[in-house]
């Protein structure tokens, strides 16, 4: 005859559901503190570029820069102050603005307009980079800048200007939205 393991137990069925809550919420709270961490790790690369330009790091600059981490991608004013208020409940929409505009002023932030009738801003990546946005749809597609950096040397020589070509988007219609309003196929006449 056998011995069982006095520390081993058969488990029954709630035993089995108890365990997979447990190993469930394990699972998304190392998912959360990974996702949360590196959050932080571009917040404090940001908040190191800003002070590197000499601007002191307030707390309200610390939230919005957080938030801005946080949204990923293009946020507007709007957007930043909502995730801000969770926070810090008393900061005004016009202190969002203004930092906004003054980490864009940096160079930390650049702004664009996606033709959603707002400002739009991003952190400055390493590579300039646009978009190509769909006037009917919406749609917004990532354009590498090798497209638009071939354009600088012809207008430096013909106009003698210095163009600083670093996030542009660029309005159209997609692909789809040209198939279903021309049904011809593309480049042909019918």
């Amino acid at each position: 005859m056998q011995r069982k393991n006095p520390r081993l137990r058969c488990v029954g069925a709630c035993g089995v559901q108890a365990v997979l809550d447990f190993l469930g919420r394990f699972v998304y709270t190392l998912v959360a503190n990974l996702c949360s961490k590196a959050a932080m790790h571009d917040l404090q690369t940001l908040t190191r570029r800003v002070r590197q330009t000499g601007c002191r790091m307030t707390r309200q600059r610390v939230l919005i820069l957080q938030a801005i981490c946080e949204l990923e991608g293009h946020a507007s004013a709007e957007r930043v102050h909502v995730k801000v208020l969770r926070d810090q409940p008393n900061i005004h929409l016009s202190t969002v603005y203004r930092t906004l505009e003054r980490l864009r002023d940096l160079g930390i932030l650049s702004q664009i307009d996606l033709g959603r009738e707002c400002a739009e801003y991003e952190i400055v990546a390493d590579q300039p980079h646009h978009h190509l946005v769909c006037q009917r749809c919406g749609r917004v597609v990532d354009l590498d800048h090798s497209y638009l950096a071939a354009l600088a040397e012809p207008i430096r020589r013909d106009f003698g200007f210095e163009p600083i070509l670093c996030h542009f988007a660029i309005f159209g219609l997609c692909r789809q939205c040209r198939q279903e309003s021309d049904p011809r196929p593309e480049g042909g006449l019918s």
